[in-house]
């Protein structure tokens, strides 16, 4: 519902105004952080699942995409390195390291809350572990 979405936003914006008052001289580097460690796995979680698309293209269990990305996986591949090296850049400065901690925080969140998603309604594992096209 869109009160789930409005209080997650007010509570967001409570952070950062606590931010702001504690560390002003860092509010700014820590919500970029986060802001950067969302786009990263954002577009990691992207690249992988065209990779994992591709395999499943070439293994003849999908139907090919009438637009397909240039370069395939393979520039999928090159993209995901290249995101991988700027992680690690990041995990070389100091300052700008709190961006994986929040990732890790953040990793952490969804595994608890897949744990906890499960056990409220283990049918919803069964959906997930179907093949995309099963519907069709």
């Amino acid at each position: 519902t869109p009160a789930v979405g409005i209080a997650v936003s007010v509570a967001l914006m409570g952070i950062g105004v606590v931010l702001n008052y504690v560390v002003p001289e860092k509010a700014f580097l820590y919500v970029t952080s986060v802001a950067t460690a969302a786009g990263i796995w954002t577009w990691m979680m992207i690249l992988v699942s065209h990779i994992r698309y591709r395999a499943a293209v070439d293994a003849g269990r999908l139907r090919a995409s009438s637009f397909p990305a240039p370069g395939g996986a393979l520039f999928s591949w090159v993209a995901l390195l290249f995101l991988i090296g700027v992680t690690c850049m990041i995990a070389y400065d100091k300052d700008a390291r709190v961006c994986l901690y929040v990732a890790a925080g953040w990793a952490v969140c969804l595994a608890v809350g897949w744990a906890v998603l499960k056990k409220r309604d283990p049918r919803i594992a069964e959906r997930v572990r179907q093949p995309v096209d099963a519907g069709r």
